[in-house]
């Protein structure tokens, strides 16, 4: 895999200029925000809006995006990194423009991980210049795997709950992303105004430029997801509330950062 990992990388010098592919990472400075339930449905919302769309599951050895489709994955983003799977074979066809390159959960999968011959797998899908966006489902926190990953994408979305623990931890993200990007575009779960939202991305902003080496480093807010049961009730059924429940004022909320997300802003 690594003497086919290294033929890719002329691959890609050759065909990068010309890709309409963009990589975007969803992360978190911690769990339980929500990232995966974001990222299914920021997939199903981009599709639906005519955008060809890939979901890849990198959270290595938690890795539960599959769960959100209620699919029962054979073959795993572990199997290519281990030369048992072409990437063909892992993809699963979940809808006409929306396909999804599946994790696999446990130790064993974490443990043979090579973060390298992901990011080739990245590059692979990127120089085959068929989709319009690549969401990556990044594992919580800010390992090693991580920043090799934030290192080859051409954006982030930091996805953050109001309370304080867990703006405490997308605040120490942001200046682990700083070194790597110029921005990041944040998404607040769970927040019940683009005007709280607001208010808290200030206060952010005041450390961030005051602790971060990157001074060109932007903060900007992609959008907020309202506390609504259509969330909790899709997710206990295995269903993207984008899908089961369109006309929710949380499916519009999720209409409206695609929209952002193809206008690149």
């Amino acid at each position: 895999m690594f003497s086919q990992a290294a033929k890719l990388l002329d691959i890609v010098k050759n065909k990068q200029s010309t890709s309409k592919t963009k990589v975007i990472a969803v992360a978190s400075g911690k769990g339980g925000v929500g990232k995966s339930t974001i990222v299914a449905n920021l997939g199903y919302s981009l599709m639906k809006l005519n955008k060809k769309i890939a979901l890849v599951d990198a959270d290595f050895g938690l890795a539960n995006l599959h769960l959100h489709f209620d699919l029962r994955p054979q073959n795993f983003i572990s199997d290519y990194i281990n030369s048992q799977k072409s990437i063909s074979e892992i993809k699963i066809k979940l809808e006409n423009g929306l396909d999804i390159y599946p994790g696999k959960s446990g130790i064993e999968a974490l443990e043979q991980t090579s973060i390298f011959v992901f990011i080739q797998m990245l590059e692979e899908l990127k120089a085959k210049n068929i989709y319009d966006f690549i969401l990556i489902d990044c594992g919580a926190g800010m390992d090693d795997n991580l920043q090799e990953i934030l290192k080859n994408v051409d954006s982030l979305i930091g996805v953050t709950l109001r309370d304080p623990s867990a703006l405490t931890d997308i605040y120490a993200f942001m200046k682990l992303s700083s070194r790597f990007l110029d921005q990041i575009n944040l998404i607040y779960n769970q927040t019940q105004s683009l005007e709280q939202a607001i208010a808290i991305t200030g206060q952010l902003d005041k450390l961030v430029q005051q602790n971060v080496v990157n001074k060109n480093f932007v903060l900007n807010i992609l959008g907020i997801i309202s506390e609504n049961k259509s969330v909790a009730n899709s997710a206990r059924l295995k269903k993207l509330v984008v899908k089961e429940f369109a006309i929710s004022t949380t499916a519009k909320e999720f209409n409206k950062i695609s929209q952002a997300i193809i206008r690149g802003k």
